[in-house]
């Protein structure tokens, strides 16, 4: 897939056990990596210009009808309006 020449394509690292809060307009493709060993990578996600709605796992578990979401699925917000979508997932489960 090539990117359009105005899209930011920096890394932004994020040291363990800390975090870091970015603003990913709709529409843009973003990447997790675990750079380093095993790790888990957890993420989180608000509606800008709502922030009481956010990503929920229990409402997307309950959109999908099972645990794991599969490339295409989306992951839904506590409203149960789509805020994600996997498009791709390399992990091991």
């Amino acid at each position: 897939m090539t990117e359009p020449a105005d899209v930011d394509t920096r890394d932004i690292p994020i040291r363990a056990s800390t975090g870091k809060a970015v603003h990913v307009p709709a529409g843009t493709c973003f990447s997790i990596v675990a750079a380093e060993g095993p790790q888990v990578a957890d993420m989180w996600a608000f509606a800008r210009d709502t922030p009481h709605e956010f990503l929920s796992t229990e409402h997307t578990r309950s959109c999908l009808d099972r645990i794991g979401p599969r490339v295409g699925d989306a992951f839904y917000s506590n409203m149960r309006r789509p805020i994600l979508t996997v498009v791709s997932d390399t992990s091991p489960g």
